[in-house]
């Protein structure tokens, strides 16, 4: 039963660690080089449901050496809405020279902007969110299941062990 709620814990924390790790990225790019890029790709991508988002790639060459890049910043997951989408395609537009900033110890970990995107705190405020609801859940547990941890024996009567548990004050 452990082994369970540490698997369960460990999956609901994935959100939070995503969140710090952009958080961390976020920091450290600031020290990051920047370098002349070019973007090579520029537009809308929909889904079919309405949803709008934007595809940005973009070159660079850190020691004669050629990447592509897609992140615009850490934590960005845009809107969906068509004007913001519209705002990022046209501030980045096919052929235009931008400044990539990459990190000089891994030179595909890059970014156009080293500030931080929403999409960061939403994972870390959903993370927070899934942990503690988990833990409120498994602490909040029915009288059967205390009584199954604390190792009665429930092959014969259970009623008569949640009394006795009722009546020993341990409920």
């Amino acid at each position: 039963m452990n082994l369970v709620r540490i698997s369960i814990g460990c999956f609901l924390a994935i959100p939070l660690m995503l969140g710090i790790r952009n958080e961390l990225l976020v920091y450290h790019s600031q020290t990051w080089p920047g370098i002349e890029g070019e973007i090579v790709k520029s537009e809308l991508d929909s889904d079919g449901e309405g949803a709008i988002s934007t595809h940005i790639v973009y070159i660079y060459t850190p020691k004669d050496e050629y990447f592509l890049g897609r992140r615009i910043s850490f934590g960005y997951c845009g809107t969906g809405d068509v004007s913001d989408a519209l705002n990022i395609v046209a501030q980045y537009p096919k052929g235009s020279k931008v400044t990539v900033y990459y990190d000089p110890n891994e030179f595909g970990l890059c970014t156009l902007q080293r500030e931080r995107g929403v999409g960061g705190y939403l994972l870390i405020f959903a993370g927070c969110g899934l942990i503690t609801g988990w833990l409120f859940l498994s602490r909040n547990r029915s009288p059967v299941s205390a009584c199954i941890e604390a190792d009665f024996d429930l092959s014969g009567d259970p009623d008569a062990a949640i009394k006795q548990r009722a009546n020993d004050g341990d409920l």
